[in-house]
């Protein structure tokens, strides 16, 4: 009588720790913040854009479940034990278990934690992997995405640049018959760069021919100071030249006077030659 009654309350409890009822607490009192949100804005306009997931909510939700999965996984450990438990002790006859038993279990279970522990960090560079791969898919994505767009855009920019051309073309008027009016935008450039060295080049020469003349100025000045004297001993020649004639007409005229005047007139025509040059 006493055996069917454990029996009993044994089949109750077994009913009571089932995983949907362990589960339930669980699913109803930590709801996913990301799932919670989309629930309250079901009434509003922007379900839409909830309901789209982003690499932010979708962290969360994986941080949630992860969580709510380790929860979910003590309690069936919990459960399955007391299961046990339970059960060794209604059997008939009860199952008992020795020390060298204990042991053994012992013994397996820590071979078997450190498999799972190795199996664990394996997983998880994989997962690592996984989430480095998936966020560089996912920069790939959004940079293919913006790009399409782009080029989504192409079309009308052309069609407007197009229009914009054949506008500025018919404002211009008549093609002018001078080729450098008509020249495109890189031959413009080439030709503008080779007027604008032809224009240095002659800045270039001007200035030397500025340095030259002012040398010629400053010649021709100490020329103009060096012909002073000159030009009073020329009219002072002249003055002598003047009364020798007068002395010869009179049958008085020295031979000196006469070779004076003679070099006076080559020094003149010497000065007026370098005058000249």
């Amino acid at each position: 009588m006493a055996s069917q009654s454990s029996f009993t309350a044994y089949s109750t409890l077994q009913k009571d720790l089932s995983i949907l009822s362990l589960a339930a607490p669980l699913l109803t009192n930590t709801p996913s913040p990301h799932h919670h949100n989309r629930h309250s804005n079901t009434s509003t306009s922007s379900v839409a854009s909830a309901d789209q997931p982003t690499p932010a909510s979708l962290i969360a939700d994986l941080t949630h479940y992860h969580d709510l999965f380790g929860k979910l996984r003590f309690s069936y450990v919990e459960q399955v034990t007391k299961e046990k438990f339970l059960r060794a002790i209604v059997a008939d006859p009860p199952e008992l278990v020795e020390a060298s038993e204990i042991v053994e279990l012992g013994e397996r279970l820590v071979g078997v934690k450190a498999a799972l522990k190795a199996q664990k960090e394996e997983v998880a560079v994989q997962v690592e992997a996984l989430e480095s791969e998936a966020r560089s898919l996912c920069e790939r994505y959004e940079s293919c995405q913006l790009q399409q767009a782009q080029l989504d855009t192409l079309p009308a920019e052309i069609a407007n640049l197009e229009s914009t051309l054949s506008s500025l073309q018919r404002s211009q008027g008549p093609v002018s018959a001078d080729p450098d009016l008509n020249l495109s935008l890189s031959a413009t450039q080439a030709l503008l760069s080779q007027r604008e060295a032809e224009a240095e080049a002659l800045d270039a020469q001007i200035a030397r021919l500025q340095t030259t003349i002012a040398d010629k100025d400053r010649r021709i000045r100490q020329e103009e100071s060096a012909m002073g004297p000159l030009e009073e001993r020329k009219q002072a020649a002249i003055d002598g030249a003047r009364t020798a004639r007068q002395r010869r007409e009179n049958g008085r005229l020295g031979d000196g006077l006469e070779e004076q005047g003679r070099w006076l007139r080559g020094v003149d025509t010497v000065m007026r030659g370098m005058l000249e040059v």
